[in-house]
Protein backbone atom coordinates (compact mmCIF):
# COMPACT_ATOMS: atom_id res chain seq x y z
CA UNK A 1 0.00 0.00 0.00
CA UNK A 2 1.54 3.50 -0.94
CA UNK A 3 -0.20 6.60 -1.13
CA UNK A 4 1.35 10.50 -1.01
CA UNK A 5 1.68 10.76 2.52
CA UNK A 6 2.42 7.40 4.08
CA UNK A 7 4.08 4.74 2.53
CA UNK A 8 3.36 0.87 4.07
CA UNK A 9 5.74 -2.04 3.20
CA UNK A 10 5.81 -5.75 4.59
CA UNK A 11 4.00 -8.80 4.12
CA UNK A 12 0.99 -11.09 5.20
CA UNK A 13 1.58 -11.15 8.80
CA UNK A 14 3.06 -7.62 9.76
CA UNK A 15 2.63 -4.46 7.92
CA UNK A 16 5.44 -1.08 8.64
CA UNK A 17 3.98 2.49 7.51
CA UNK A 18 6.19 5.14 8.08
CA UNK A 19 4.89 8.82 6.72
CA UNK A 20 6.55 9.92 3.27
CA UNK A 21 8.98 12.90 4.95
CA UNK A 22 8.80 15.17 1.95
CA UNK A 23 4.87 15.26 1.71
CA UNK A 24 5.08 16.20 5.59
CA UNK A 25 7.15 18.72 4.74
CA UNK A 26 5.02 20.37 2.90
CA UNK A 27 2.10 19.62 4.32
CA UNK A 28 3.44 21.63 7.56
CA UNK A 29 4.08 24.51 5.02
CA UNK A 30 0.43 24.38 3.53
CA UNK A 31 -0.84 24.34 7.45
CA UNK A 32 1.60 27.11 8.20
CA UNK A 33 -0.02 29.43 5.36
CA UNK A 34 -3.51 28.39 6.27
CA UNK A 35 -2.59 29.65 9.45
CA UNK A 36 -1.80 32.97 8.19
CA UNK A 37 -3.19 36.13 9.08
CA UNK A 38 -5.43 37.13 6.43
CA UNK A 39 -6.43 40.73 5.00
CA UNK A 40 -9.38 42.03 3.15
CA UNK A 41 -8.74 43.97 -0.37
CA UNK A 42 -10.07 44.70 -3.07
CA UNK A 43 -8.97 43.14 -6.55
CA UNK A 44 -10.49 44.81 -9.55
CA UNK A 45 -13.79 45.61 -7.88
CA UNK A 46 -14.02 42.44 -5.99
CA UNK A 47 -13.47 41.96 -2.05
CA UNK A 48 -10.92 39.39 -1.38
CA UNK A 49 -9.01 37.78 1.52
CA UNK A 50 -5.03 37.34 1.04
CA UNK A 51 -2.52 36.19 3.15
CA UNK A 52 -0.81 39.13 5.26
CA UNK A 53 2.70 39.65 4.40
CA UNK A 54 2.53 39.56 0.20
CA UNK A 55 4.14 41.35 -2.15
CA UNK A 56 2.92 42.70 -5.29
CA UNK A 57 4.14 39.69 -7.24
CA UNK A 58 3.11 37.04 -4.32
CA UNK A 59 -0.80 38.72 -4.90
CA UNK A 60 -0.51 37.73 -8.43
CA UNK A 61 0.79 34.34 -7.97
CA UNK A 62 -1.96 33.86 -5.05
CA UNK A 63 -4.71 35.33 -7.80
CA UNK A 64 -3.52 32.29 -9.91
CA UNK A 65 -2.53 35.83 -12.46
CA UNK A 66 0.43 35.10 -15.37
CA UNK A 67 2.62 38.00 -14.54
CA UNK A 68 3.54 37.87 -18.23
CA UNK A 69 0.75 40.30 -19.81
CA UNK A 70 -0.25 42.57 -17.00
CA UNK A 71 -0.34 45.85 -15.58
CA UNK A 72 -0.78 46.11 -11.81
CA UNK A 73 -2.38 49.51 -9.97
CA UNK A 74 -2.06 49.46 -6.24
CA UNK A 75 -3.78 52.22 -4.38
CA UNK A 76 -4.76 54.28 -7.76
CA UNK A 77 -1.17 54.25 -8.86
CA UNK A 78 0.47 52.43 -11.40
CA UNK A 79 3.79 49.60 -9.87
CA UNK A 80 6.48 48.95 -12.63
CA UNK A 81 7.27 45.17 -12.91
CA UNK A 82 10.87 46.01 -11.59
CA UNK A 83 8.89 47.14 -8.07
CA UNK A 84 6.76 44.16 -7.67
CA UNK A 85 8.70 41.97 -5.34
CA UNK A 86 9.65 45.34 -3.27
CA UNK A 87 5.86 46.64 -2.90
CA UNK A 88 3.81 45.59 0.32
CA UNK A 89 -0.13 44.71 -0.19
CA UNK A 90 -1.43 46.24 2.91
CA UNK A 91 -4.74 45.90 4.59
CA UNK A 92 -7.54 47.71 2.68
CA UNK A 93 -5.69 47.93 -0.79
CA UNK A 94 -7.00 48.44 -3.65
CA UNK A 95 -5.68 46.76 -6.68
CA UNK A 96 -6.05 46.75 -10.49
CA UNK A 97 -4.95 44.46 -12.58
CA UNK A 98 -5.24 45.02 -16.54
CA UNK A 99 -4.28 42.49 -18.68
CA UNK A 100 -2.69 43.41 -22.26
CA UNK A 101 -4.25 41.68 -25.01
CA UNK A 102 -3.61 41.30 -28.94
CA UNK A 103 -5.39 42.19 -31.78
CA UNK A 104 -5.79 43.36 -35.22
Amino acid sequence: FRDRRLACVGGSRSLTCYYNVRQTALSNRLMEIAETKSIQITVNGESKSAPHGLNVGQLLDFLAIDRGRVAVELNRSIVRKADWISTPVEEGAQVEVVWFVGGG
